[in-house]
C-alpha cells in the first residue's frame, strides 16, 4: 500500500510539472504573437490577444486597449524596428500569469541610418479567457533601463547658459559652475535628487533622476 500512495504521488507531481511546463510554453507563444503583431501593426492579432481591460503604464503616463490600436491604425509600422527579450520568467497561480524580463528595442534612425538600441523591464499580467479558450495580456509595465554615459569635452564657456535657478513641478533647484563642471544643488537639502544631471537644449531643459526624466517648466536665470 505505501509503495502504491508512493508510486501515485509521484504520478501527480509529474503530471502536475508537466501541465505547469505545457501553460508557460502557451504564454511564451502568446508573448511572441503579441510581439510580432505590434511589429507589423497587425491590428486584428492585437484585438484577439490582448483582454479589453488592458492597462499600459510606462514612465510618461498609461493607456488602455483603445490607445494601442489607435497606434496600430494610424502609425506606420517601422520596418527597421525590432524587439527581443531577455531573462524572461514565468509564474503561473490559477488562471493568471505574471511575465517579467528585459526588452531589447533595436531600430535605425532614420536621418542617419545608425542603428540605436534601448533596454526596459517589464512586467506582464496574462489572463485565461474562458471564452475564447486563450491567454490575453491584461496589463504591462515598462520601466526604461538608463543606457550607459560617455563623457565629452565641451567648451566650458557653454556652462553659463544653465546656470541659474529651476523650478520642476516636484522641487526646485539651482545649478551653479565649479571649476569645469556643473554641479545641481536642489534648495530642499533634505531630498538630495541626483548624483548627477544631464541637460538637452537650451528652450526646455531635462534633469535626469533616479532613472526617469522630470520636464522644467519654467527657468529664472541669474
Amino acid at each position: 500500500m505505501r509503495v502504491f500512495l508512493l508510486l501515485l504521488a509521484v504520478v501527480s507531481v509529474v503530471f502536475q510539472t508537466t501541465q505547469q511546463t505545457s501553460t508557460e510554453e502557451q504564454i511564451l507563444n502568446v508573448e511572441r504573437e503579441q510581439r510580432e503583431a505590434y511589429l507589423r501593426h497587425d491590428v486584428k492579432a492585437t484585438e484577439r490577444l490582448i483582454a479589453d481591460e488592458f492597462v499600459q503604464t510606462v514612465w510618461d503616463g498609461t493607456g488602455g486597449k483603445a490607445t494601442l490600436l489607435n497606434f496600430l491604425r494610424t502609425e506606420p509600422a517601422d520596418p527597421t524596428l525590432t524587439l527581443t527579450a531577455e531573462d524572461v520568467r514565468v509564474r503561473i497561480n490559477g488562471d493568471t500569469a505574471i511575465v517579467t524580463g528585459k526588452r531589447v528595442e533595436r531600430r535605425r534612425s532614420p536621418d542617419n541610418n545608425q542603428q540605436g538600441v534601448a533596454y526596459a523591464r517589464y512586467t506582464r499580467t496574462y489572463i485565461e479567457h474562458k471564452r475564447s479558450s486563450g491567454w490575453q495580456l491584461l496589463s504591462e509595465h515598462l520601466q526604461p533601463i538608463p543606457a550607459e554615459r560617455t563623457g565629452i569635452k565641451v567648451d566650458a564657456d557653454v556652462f553659463s547658459d544653465f546656470i541659474g535657478k529651476y523650478d520642476t513641478p516636484i522641487f526646485t533647484f539651482t545649478v551653479k559652475r565649479e571649476g569645469d563642471r556643473l554641479l545641481v544643488v536642489p534648495d530642499d537639502k533634505r531630498r538630495p535628487i541626483a548624483n548627477h544631471s544631464r541637460f538637452d537644449g537650451y528652450n526646455e531643459s531635462a534633469l535626469e533622476v533616479c532613472g526617469g526624466r522630470i520636464l522644467i517648466s519654467k527657468v529664472h536665470p541669474t
